[in-house]
């Protein structure tokens, strides 16, 4: 090796031996994490561990209200002021269109309450109310009132009730006449007014086929009450029993019940009191209540008590 041309400098470090084997070293990493050495350093190093945002999470964007945020606070100090300023006239605007719309509702309101008011002036100048006749005695009313009950149920109505002032069977007098001796707001059995007696007098007219009221006694109650005991007298009829006691069969169809063929075509009398409460004042009936016991024909007529609870439960039961 010393007798070669090339003579390397460190030939002293060199020998003739044959290498006999290669030992591969495996490759230092460059950086080791010494638990001990780093734990003093890791203190002061700030925390760069990605930590997601909501919309990060979300796959969204940013909100609108944090761009606005972003943007407000990249402005300079005269920016943001004239951007408050602006912000507070709009809030002062819109409080005051607010102002203007409750206000004009309100006049509305008031001026509709004002053409109301002058509706029902004009109203009374074009139909007065009817005044009663001084000679008008609550005997006579009574018996008024009766007879006009009569010749409306007497005539039985075709069409249902659409309108419970326009009464079929009432004429345009007779409807006069009891406008003059009720008060507008009577006490009825159904409700308050003279259209609540009218509608039960059209329930009747349909339900009730060619009724027969007779008035069998007028007595004086307690006060200014009129005591009056009626008989009232129809047919049950198959019309009657079907618009009443119509049921579902196990089949789906229609049918009657089993007792319904004992009422068909019998005579239903029914005995009714009606009490008036006489307004010597105004010469006018203030109530008229009625009370039918359609229990003790009914009983007779079918001789059970639940089969007559059905009937009065039914149609023919509101009398």
């Amino acid at each position: 090796m010393k007798s070669c041309l090339l003579y390397p400098p460190n030939s002293h470090l060199l020998t003739d031996s044959v290498i006999s084997a290669v030992v591969v070293k495996s490759k230092r990493p460059s950086y080791v994490y010494d638990k001990d050495n780093n734990a003093s350093t890791s203190e002061h190093l700030p925390d760069c561990t990605f930590k997601p945002t909501t919309s990060a999470r979300s796959g969204l964007g940013p909100t609108k209200y944090q761009v606005r945020k972003n943007a407000r606070n990249k402005l300079s100090m005269t920016e943001k002021e004239a951007l408050e300023l602006h912000l507070q006239r709009r809030r002062v605007i819109q409080q005051r269109y607010r102002k203007n719309i409750e206000h004009k509702q309100r006049a509305l309101v008031a001026d509709v309450a004002k053409l109301q008011m002058e509706v029902q002036r004009i109203e009374l100048i074009l139909h007065p109310p009817p005044r009663v006749a001084p000679d008008t005695t609550s005997w006579k009313a009574v018996v008024e009132f009766v007879h006009l009950f009569r010749s409306v149920v007497a005539a039985p109505g075709e069409e249902e009730l659409k309108d419970t002032t326009a009464l079929k069977g009432v004429n345009q007098t007779q409807k006069q006449f009891l406008f003059t001796i009720m008060a507008p707001d009577i006490a009825f059995n159904n409700g308050y007014g003279i259209d609540r007696v009218l509608s039960h007098w059209h329930f009747c007219s349909l339900h009730f086929l060619k009724m027969e009221v007779r008035l069998v006694c007028l007595e004086h109650g307690s006060g200014n009450e009129m005591i009056a005991h009626l008989s009232n007298c129809t047919i049950i009829t198959e019309s009657m029993l079907r618009n009443s006691l119509f049921c579902d069969g196990k089949e789906g169809d229609n049918e009657w019940p089993s007792f319904a063929w004992k009422l068909l075509g019998q005579r239903l009398t029914v005995q009714t009191t009606v009490r008036f409460e006489w307004d010597d004042k105004n010469r006018r009936f203030e109530s008229v209540f009625f009370e039918a016991d359609m229990l003790t024909p009914l009983l007779k007529l079918l001789g059970d008590m639940e089969d007559a609870s059905t009937v009065l439960s039914s149609n023919i039961g509101i009398y």
